[in-house]
């Protein structure tokens, strides 16, 4: 019962500790701002397990992180190929991704606003299979979208902000959701062997989707059908047989 779960942990972390360290274009950089720009590449990801969810957090505002996007793609990039990953595995994923207020009261431990509304998002509004993002981030990627300022950590910033909004789309209900079969994934990340686990998502929804309707189990027979349709407008963009 627990493997799922340790799965899921160990999975999205190592996604994360290898997107973390995407590079940029260090032209971008002038030449005396490296050193500062290589002492502030990390974010300092935290876990906060309880029974089968994960409340993954990082501080977007502090004196030392000055590339707050460069975490947040990391986050949603890990949570696309975690997803993928575990679907393949008949683990079948839903979440949702916020900025807000909150605070660390103890070790890997948030309490705040952001919890409430980030858990809402997941349990009222994702309805299937599928990672939400809500009003939060989208209000902060515009704000470094439409920022002119010629500072350099806010052009980098704003360099990771137009491939954040790459990764997201908008669902059938107005949802803004990870496209983690879209555009942007298929020219930038399709060469990670993790998408060659696309067909055997398919088969896995597949499978699950026939097991709900001999159960007669309408809802989640419906929910499969959504998460179905959506690789089946997708297939196209990877070229792989389902």
């Amino acid at each position: 019962i627990y493997k799922p779960v340790y799965e899921l942990r160990r999975i999205f972390k190592q996604c994360f500790e290898a997107f973390s360290k995407s590079s940029i274009d260090e032209n971008m950089i002038p030449p005396e701002k490296r050193d500062d720009y290589k002492k502030l590449m990390n974010n300092d990801i935290k876990f906060q397990p309880f029974s089968d969810c994960i409340v993954i957090y990082l501080s977007l505002r502090d004196d030392e992180n000055k590339l707050p996007l460069r975490g947040v793609y990391s986050v949603i990039t890990s949570a696309a190929i975690t997803f993928i990953t575990c679907l393949s595995r008949s683990h079948f994923l839903r979440g949702a991704i916020d900025i807000g207020l909150g605070i660390e009261i103890d070790d890997n431990e948030i309490y705040g606003p952001v919890l409430s509304s980030t858990y809402n998002l997941e349990s009222k509004i994702a309805n299937y299979s599928r990672i939400i993002v809500g009003d939060g981030l989208q209000a902060y990627l515009k704000t470094f979208s439409t920022d002119t300022s010629e500072d350099i950590f806010i052009k980098i910033n704003k360099s990771f902000t137009d491939k954040v909004m790459g990764l997201l789309a908008i669902d059938d209900d107005g949802i803004p959701f990870i496209d983690y079969l879209g555009d942007f994934f298929k020219n930038n990340l399709k060469d990670y062997a993790i998408w060659n686990l696309i067909p055997n998502c398919y088969n896995e929804i597949v499978k699950a989707s026939d097991n709900f309707k001999e159960l007669k189990d309408t809802h989640k027979a419906f929910r499969c059908t959504l998460l179905r349709n959506y690789f089946e407008a997708r297939r196209s963009n990877w070229d792989v047989s389902f």
